[in-house]
């Protein structure tokens, strides 16, 4: 079987091309902190191999609790860096978690942490760890438990900056904005530098936000992400908003935002920014966060993602539920090399009929078909709470070319306190589901070194040109047409393949003259594929041409290619030419798709230098009714015309 590998070429810029893929691990670790300390501990590490990379996406997962019998509240601090150099971190993010007696839910909470690395000067195995501690105070037996899984997705896997997955990572520390009021606005510091898509496909945005308020009542913030093309226009709303209810100043909580912006041209100049709000309350204080975007480009069936939402009507169980509900599902079909599939999520919880005495502790949960990922809990102490949720995953070891479905599921865990009835409701609503394939097997090198592709139309012909600055075992080239940028729609024009030159250090230069009739007014693109003497292939990201409208045909120094006769033309119509000298001559008949329906006898009936002549054919024509080219080839000339069939 060929191996088909599709790349993205610019201009005429010499570009060098090694093994393709986005590397990925995963580490899953829990530990407490410390007695009557604030020491950091490390609590778990991943390890990835950042060869030929340039960046690095680690990102956390984290449930915590409370631990030991101190009724005061507890700080959980948590922060990833590169163990080999501890100043190359993502900065810190905390987590108030209040003390409450009821054993059976305790106060668990959920929080991200993501952030990219640069690690274009690395190479080798690199490890990164997320270590926590409490600093919440020094007291004995006030500890916090966590629960966190780590992974790590390596971006920018090719060695030139026109293959790169674009991405870009925004950071604010404890220089906190503050916000009082209901109107969204950006939060300064979280607004991501352009970002141009390598090629068409999406782009995956994610942020881990810190919030709290600065006053001692009850606030409840809202944050949402939102996008702009080119700089210009209104910015638009990603996905959906997310809430968090802040109890009071001391309370601080970790908000996670997702989304992908699907399917979308190459280039644009795309923007991304988090924005916060207050619901109710007072202030709202946002800090301690970080945003993170990556360009994905689907060219060739590279990095298929996944997108799933769910709005603010939500889906809700009751404590009574016999198994858990589905929230929201989507699927995604693998491709090869070793696939492995990253999954990040976004929700809000809300609670409802809990007595004044009740807490619920609700659970949520990734599955992919049946496979359960890691559980993720969140304490709701009442009906008015707002609880934001989110967490990543990392599927590992997928089969290729499968469909998978991909799923969160909830359930109420657990509800102490007053009388349970059975009728206490959970409703997860503002969810996304999303996430991309990652290739830990790398791709063959390909055979040539390609340095430009463009098309002209001169003359009414369409003609291709490239050349290759190097070029291993490639045995020859194929050329394809569309009239769409899909490549599944493309057709081959080339009747013989165009030879390649093997094995070669030195420049080549090819050109090829499209002979396949075109339509005015009209886009095509084009593909050229470079098949290397072991059969694998190549197909290189398309360019385009436009086919100019013109009002007059291009005579081309024939003297007129008359009218058939009669026109509809029939299988036994006539087509007369004239020419300005002899030649030889071709004539074709073409669907509209530019797909060859017949090639027609040419009869001469006079030869005279200058002189006109005729050539009439009356074969029949083995097609249906519609409109088709025909197409006059000489031997350095080409004409063409449209015509109505009608049988």
């Amino acid at each position: 079987m060929k191996k088909m590998v599709i790349l993205f070429i610019i201009g005429s810029l010499s570009i060098s091309i090694w093994g393709y893929q986005l590397r990925s691990n995963t580490a899953y670790g829990e530990l407490s902190t410390q007695d009557s300390s604030r020491v950091w501990d490390d609590v778990v590490s991943v390890e990835i191999d950042v060869t030929n990379a340039d960046d690095v996406m680690v990102f956390a997962s984290i449930n915590m609790r409370p631990i030991g019998d101190n009724t005061q509240a507890r700080e959980a601090n948590y922060n990833i860096y590169r163990s080999d150099l501890a100043t190359d971190s993502t900065g810190v993010i905390k987590r108030q978690i209040k003390f409450n007696t009821e054993s059976g839910v305790m106060s668990w909470g959920i929080g991200t942490l993501v952030h990219i690395f640069d690690v274009s000067s690395l190479s080798g195995n690199k490890t990164y760890t997320i270590e926590h501690s409490n600093q919440g105070g020094t007291s004995y037996n006030r500890n916090v438990w966590s629960e966190i899984q780590l992974t790590a997705v390596t971006l920018s896997t090719l060695q030139s900056p026109y293959y790169d997955l674009g991405n870009d990572v925004k950071r604010i520390g404890g220089d906190a904005t503050t916000i009082n009021s209901s109107t969204h606005t950006a939060v300064p510091g979280l607004v991501s530098d352009a970002l141009s898509l390598p090629g068409t496909g999406d782009i995956f945005v994610v942020a881990s936000i810190n919030n709290e308020t600065q006053t001692e009542g009850e606030t409840v913030a809202e944050y949402k992400l939102q996008y702009r093309t080119s700089f210009s226009g209104s910015w638009t709303d990603l996905g959906n908003p997310v809430q968090r209810t802040v109890v009071n100043r001391w309370d601080n909580g970790i908000i996670s935002l997702t989304g992908l912006l699907q399917d979308q041209p190459q280039g644009n100049e795309y923007q991304f920014q988090v924005t916060h709000a207050r619901i109710s309350g007072e202030e709202v204080t946002t800090e301690n966060s970080n945003l993170v975007v990556i360009a994905l480009s689907h060219t060739g069936g590279r990095f298929p993602a996944f997108y799933s939402s769910l709005g603010a009507g939500g889906v809700t169980i009751r404590e009574d539920a016999t198994s858990a509900a589905e929230v929201t599902s989507t699927t995604i079909t693998s491709t090869t090399n070793n696939p492995n599939l990253f999954v990040s999520t976004q929700y809000l919880l809300n609670a409802s009929n809990l007595e004044d005495l009740e807490r619920l502790r609700a659970q949520n949960q990734i599955f992919l078909g049946t496979t359960a990922g890691d559980s993720y809990f969140r304490y709701m102490p009442d009906n008015d709470n707002q609880g934001a949720g989110g967490f990543v995953g990392l599927f590992e070891n997928l089969t290729d070319n499968t469909e998978y479905t991909i799923s969160m599921k909830h359930d109420i865990d657990a509800v102490v306190g007053g009388t349970i009835n059975g009728d206490e409701s959970l409703t997860t609503k503002n969810v996304i589901l999303c996430g991309f394939q990652t290739n830990d097997d790398e791709e063959s090198p390909v055979p040539v070194n390609l340095s430009s592709f463009y098309a002209n139309y001169i003359g009414g012909v369409p003609t291709i040109y490239w050349t290759t600055q190097t070029e291993e075992n490639n045995a020859y080239w194929n050329v394809y047409r569309g009239t769409t940028d899909s490549f599944e729609t493309a057709y081959q024009i080339n009747a013989e393949p165009v030879p390649g030159n093997g094995t070669t250090n030195y420049a080549s230069d090819y050109v090829f003259t499209d002979l396949v009739p075109v339509i005015q007014n009209t886009t095509y693109w084009y593909w050229i594929e470079d098949v290397a003497t072991d059969g694998e292939t190549v197909i290189h990201e398309p360019i385009t041409l436009e086919i100019p409208f013109e009002d007059e045909p291009v005579e081309l120094d024939i003297y007129g290619l008359e009218q058939n006769y009669p026109n509809p033309f029939n299988p036994s119509t006539s087509i007369s030419f004239s020419l300005e000298e002899y030649s030889e001559v071709e004539l074709t008949i073409y669907n509209m798709n530019g797909q060859k329906v017949k090639d027609l006898e040419v009869v001469r009936t006079g030869l005279n230098g200058t002189a006109l002549w005729d050539g009439t054919n009356e074969s029949q024509i083995p097609v249906s009714s519609g409109v088709y080219f025909y197409k006059l080839t000489t031997d350095n000339k080409v004409y063409q015309k449209k015509m109505l069939m009608v049988k």
